[in-house]
């Protein structure tokens, strides 16, 4: 039986868009009919039918065309199932009665708890009650690991959930030898100092704030930190004056992250939190 499957997120790179590729690959090899809801700037799939999806997480405006953007979609589509990813998904997707959802069975999969994003203590509640309440509307909830699993569970937000790993395509993400090592520093402009290496989105989450704070206070000798991902970069150079494109470089987005992998010595995550992140299999495997 062809399944048609829709997957539903607002986050359209990095970690979520890697496994994306994985879940929509295997899905699509299977027969199943794939269709994804997201940012119009979200590079595409192959063999997925894309919709856009206007909402944004910090404007607030365009919510409610983001939810008639959902409903539009799951009227017209009819999936068999959805997966909802990260909280945006994961919120609007289980919206009682508004996201014309019922009935159809739901997928979460929160990609890092958002009740750990709030340091006030009465919207951290509040985020729990909501996934309390969301939870069940959700038929089943998974994650990339265990612990967030068991994070779920402990703040009431799932009664059981399945831990799914890491999806990882280990043909793309290699070893490579000292020579192409050496050819990838070079075409990154590297030198030879030994390489640091942040992999990530900018945001508060990923602690690159803390990094660059650390790394002022104590630069390692003939090394250099580099963090790549970093499309406004203001603020992060100046919590490193003197530091800052002498032993600190930022880059921003890039579509491959293979060759900066190939390069570094070392990969350095900072996250204030996370579930699994995605970068760390993909370092492990290329060696």
């Amino acid at each position: 039986m062809r399944r048609r499957v829709l997957h539903v997120t607002e986050a359209p790179g990095w970690g979520i868009y890697s496994l994306l590729v994985e879940f929509t690959r295997e899905q699509t090899v299977r027969g199943d009919d794939v269709h994804i809801l997201a940012p119009a700037s979200m590079r595409r799939l192959a063999d997925v039918s894309h919709h856009d999806w206007s909402v944004q997480r910090n404007k607030p405006q365009t919510f409610p065309g983001g939810l008639r953007d959902l409903r539009r979609t799951v009227a017209e589509l009819r999936p068999d199932v959805v997966h909802l990813h990260s909280f945006f998904g994961g919120f609007f997707g289980r919206l009682p009665l508004l996201s014309g959802l019922r009935g159809t069975p739901t997928v979460y999969q929160p990609h890092a708890w958002a009740f750990n994003v709030v340091e006030l203590a009465k919207a951290k509640t509040a985020i729990e009650l909501w996934e309390r309440s969301a939870g069940r509307r959700t038929d089943v909830m998974v994650a990339n690991c265990i612990e967030e699993v068991d994070e779920g569970r402990q703040a009431g937000a799932a009664a059981a959930g399945i831990p799914l790993g890491i999806a990882l395509d280990t043909d793309r993400f290699a070893p490579v030898d000292a020579e192409e090592r050496a050819r990838a520093r070079a075409e990154l402009g590297l030198g030879a100092d030994g390489v640091l290496l942040c992999l990530g989105r900018q945001a508060k989450q990923k602690g690159q704030d803390q990094l660059v704070s650390a790394w002022e206070s104590a630069p390692i000798g003939g090394a250099q930190l580099v963090l790549v991902g970093i499309d406004d970069p203001a603020e992060l150079a100046a919590l490193a004056p003197t530091q800052w494109d002498k032993t600190v470089r930022a880059v921003a987005s890039v579509t491959d992250v293979r060759p900066w992998l190939h390069a570094c010595d070392l990969l350095v995550m900072p996250s204030r939190y996370e579930g699994s992140a995605v970068t760390v299999p993909e370092a492990l495997a290329t060696g």
